[in-house]
């Protein structure tokens, strides 16, 4: 039972971290968070802040794997399909 209730827990703070982003950290946990995001920058890796890799097209009605084999299909990952996203944001 207390498996059950732990893995339950991580799931609603991951649901809570995806859709808040950082304003779901409080206190020295969001001092930390931030201090992570800086190193991974450093090093080339980019964190979507706020929401899911799956935000970049939700044309597509899945998810994880599934999501990727599609994305990989329709070249989302060439440079313009993700400034083309961006820009539709701004």
């Amino acid at each position: 039972m207390a498996s059950n209730a732990s893995e339950e827990s991580v799931k609603a703070s991951w649901a809570l971290a995806k859709s808040q982003g950082m304003d779901a950290f409080q206190g020295n946990a969001h001092l930390e968070c931030q201090a992570l995001l800086t190193l991974l920058r450093e090093v080339g890796v980019h964190v979507i802040l706020t929401g899911e890799t799956e935000d970049f097209d939700k044309l597509q009605n899945v998810k994880g794997a599934p999501w990727v084999s599609k994305a990989l299909k329709k070249n989302l990952y060439e440079p313009g399909a993700v400034e083309r996203f961006f820009v539709g944001l701004l």
